[in-house]
């Protein structure tokens, strides 16, 4: 470098020695002359730094291959590119802010901004579909309300009409507090023909009591349940633990299948239908219950005046099979 940048008279001044020291690529050291060296420093300084004319040529070859990657870009996807404001004015098109500008640096993010701009267009299509044709909220079967004017009679005709149309099931709906011994009377009057069993569904953000008649649906239960007496004064709370403590133990384990609730009077079949759905949140198992009325015979000491035999009396009860599925 230093044999390339000195000129010819300043190598003749120098020495033999310092030549040759020249020549191997060392300092020139102390025999040179002080012109000498500033010159050479001079040279040194100006062949490390780039000339005008490379510096701009660089330049120029950088913009023109970002120019080209952009056309290239715009070319193969023409949907993301959205012309300044003054060019959609001169060629009569609308810009739309929704699509973004390509960016020309990088040009993997074409593609990203692309599949982001389809997917927000579907998804605002399918909003407005849903707008203009509503969403369908039609239950998955057949709903009937039950109100404080509603009779078991009339309902159980309903569930019957609704079995007959094909339908596997049909649900019940309580509205009025008051009027869940219906729900029972619905459930022990459908023929026997439907083979109908009932079952208590989870309540929703309502807080009303839904109760599901399927048909064709009758759940095994053991050959001799345990019969357990429910009256008016029953404890719905305790009677709930007492049918969860037959169907599992402590650990959560099966013990029985299913158990015979006997009653009578609309208080009753209230107090029953809450410990059913109190045991079946306990015992966290689905319970289906068949229930049925029959009749049965009832002695009495009290006789007629002047008469000391005893009679016999008919009365109608209720049977209630709770059967854990």
């Amino acid at each position: 470098l230093a044999q390339a940048v000195l000129l010819p008279e300043h190598r003749m001044d120098l020495a033999p020695d310092a030549l040759a020291e020249h020549r191997t690529g060392h300092s020139i050291g102390a025999c040179a002359r002080p012109s000498m060296r500033r010159d050479f420093a001079v040279c040194l300084r100006a062949s490390k730094q780039p000339s005008r004319t490379r510096r701009d040529v660089c330049r120029c070859r950088v913009v023109l291959l970002t120019l080209l990657a952009g056309a290239v870009f715009i070319a193969a996807d023409p949907l993301t590119f959205t012309p300044l404001p003054s060019m959609a004015a001169a060629r009569g098109i609308m810009a739309t802010s929704a699509l973004p500008r390509p960016h020309l640096l990088h040009p993997c993010l074409l593609g990203r901004t692309s599949m982001a701009a389809e997917g927000e267009t579907i998804v605002a299509a399918a909003e407005e579909t849903d707008v203009v044709r509503g969403v369908d909220n039609t239950p998955l079967f057949q709903e009937l309300i039950v109100t404080n004017k509603s009779t078991s009679r009339v309902l159980m005709g309903a569930t019957v009409a609704i079995f007959n149309k094909g339908e596997r099931a049909a649900d019940l709906i309580l509205v009025d507090p008051g009027s869940k011994h219906e729900l029972i009377k619905i459930a022990a009057l459908v023929p026997e023909q439907f083979r109908a069993s009932a079952q208590l569904l989870l309540r929703r953000r309502d807080r009303r009591l839904r109760m599901r008649m399927i048909q064709n649906f009758r759940p095994e239960s053991d050959e001799e349940p345990e019969l357990i007496l429910v009256t008016k004064g029953t404890n719905t709370t305790k009677l709930g633990a007492a049918l969860q403590s037959r169907f599992v133990d402590v650990l959560g384990q099966n013990r029985g299948r299913s158990v015979k609730l006997k009653l009578m009077g609309d208080q009753a079949a209230e107090i029953a239908i809450l410990a059913i759905e109190k045991a079946q949140r306990l015992a966290y198992r689905d319970l289906a219950f068949v229930a049925r009325y029959f009749e049965e015979e009832t002695s009495s000491d009290v006789g007629a005046v002047g008469d000391g035999l005893a009679t016999n009396s008919k009365q109608i009860s209720m049977e209630i099979i709770v059967t854990a599925l």
